[in-house]
Formats: structure tokens, sequence, C-alpha cells
């Protein structure tokens, strides 16, 4: 539905908020958990950008995901709440 001039209403925010990236730090490309993340990431398909930065190279590898809680919490709980952000 569209207001008066044709603005679109603003949407109830969803559970999920659109445009927020999440960074993820890890020790490196060789580490493990990137392969567990990556399995998490095919479980929650999404448009949502994620940055996983290696600590040991500063490299970025760039990908996509739902950002849900239950992946952040995901991440928090295999990287450390220290290495999780979302902005």
């Amino acid at each position: 539905s569209t207001v008066e001039g044709g603005i679109p209403e603003p949407q109830p925010k969803q559970e999920t908020a659109a445009g927020e990236t999440l960074f993820l730090k890890f020790p490196s490309i060789d580490d493990p958990a990137i392969r567990h993340m990556k399995l998490v990431f095919q479980m929650f398909p999404g448009k949502s950008v994620v940055k996983m930065v290696m600590a040991d190279t500063r490299k970025v590898y760039v990908t996509q995901a739902l950002l849900h809680p239950a992946l952040v919490q995901e991440a928090q709980e295999t990287l450390g709440h220290e290495n999780v952000v979302v902005k």
C-alpha cells in the first residue's frame, strides 16, 4: 500500500535486518571454523553480506547469508563473541 504521493509506507522491521553486514574474524584460512561456518551459511541462504577476515593475512573473503539470530549465535559460539560483529 502507498500513502499520498506514491511513497511506499515503511515496512515493519523484519526479523533480519537487511543492509547490515556480518563481520567474522578467523585465525587463518586453514582454520576448521571456516568450513563449519560455510556449512552454516548454506543453511541460512540470504542476501546480507558476510565478510570473513583472516587474522593472519588480513585478507577478507565475502559471502552472503541470511543474518538470522541463530546464525549469529552459532558464529559467536564457534569464533567467540569478540570475533563476531554485525554493523
